[in-house]
């Protein structure tokens, strides 16, 4: 695969899966489920952008740079590309969220320009 597409597709597929398992109303049903039966410290990962996002990422960088160095047998290097996932894309989520609610922010209330 092409990097730039390696790159494309881990950004926006982590930034879109941890907004779905944090925001979205298609996943507020298995929020909810687990909510009743996980430990309050562990259903935070569903709560918190950063939290879900590092998971998001360890699992997305698995499949975008894990598993192709594990099939050319290079462990250390598809550890170290989850495990370095996982933190980008805590970052990205956090960021995307910021972004978003900043654009919210801005379309709900616009200055007024009649003076």
């Amino acid at each position: 695969m092409d990097p730039v597409t390696s790159v494309v597709l881990f950004v926006f597929g982590s930034i879109g899966l941890t907004h779905l398992l944090v925001d979205s109303a298609i996943f507020a049903p298995m929020r909810d489920f687990l909510q009743v039966r996980l430990w309050p410290k562990v259903y935070k990962i569903f709560e918190c952008y950063q939290c879900c996002g590092v998971w998001v990422g360890f699992l997305t960088g698995l499949l975008v740079y894990g598993i192709p160095l594990i099939l050319v047998e290079r462990y250390y290097a598809a550890v170290v590309a989850t495990i370095v996932s996982g933190w980008a894309a805590s970052f990205l989520a956090y960021g995307g969220a910021a972004m978003l609610s900043y654009l919210e922010a801005n379309s709900v209330i616009s200055p007024s320009e009649d003076k």
